[in-house]
């Protein structure tokens, strides 16, 4: 019977915590309409913000492109996949700890 009644406080307290934690995290990750590439490049400075663009390779030295390999701390970001100017896309720099996490 004790058995029985730690199960079912265990379920509960597993059921709040899982619904707590996805709060948490929809709050940090999502947003109302994410930014295209051209709008992020046109407001550069502004924090927290999510874009929606394809990763198509990461920043050398300067602003060189590198498609083969890569760089640990950053990605660049482009509206399309075959896009080939610099000038329309978005370096992005990452966190040491997640450049880490992810073993790039």
């Amino acid at each position: 019977m004790k058995e029985k009644r730690f199960l079912k406080y265990l379920a509960l307290i597993l059921v709040f915590v899982q619904i707590v934690s996805v709060g948490f995290l929809a709050d940090t990750v999502s947003a109302s309409t994410p930014l295209t590439v051209e709008q992020a490049i046109d407001n550069q400075g502004l924090n927290n913000q999510t874009v929606r663009g394809y990763i198509i390779g990461t920043v050398g030295n300067g602003p060189q492109l590198v498609t083969s390999g890569h760089v640990n701390s950053n990605l660049m970001l482009a509206s399309s996949q075959g896009e080939t100017d610099v000038a329309k896309m978005l370096p992005v720099q990452l966190p040491k700890m997640l450049s880490v996490l992810l073993g790039i």
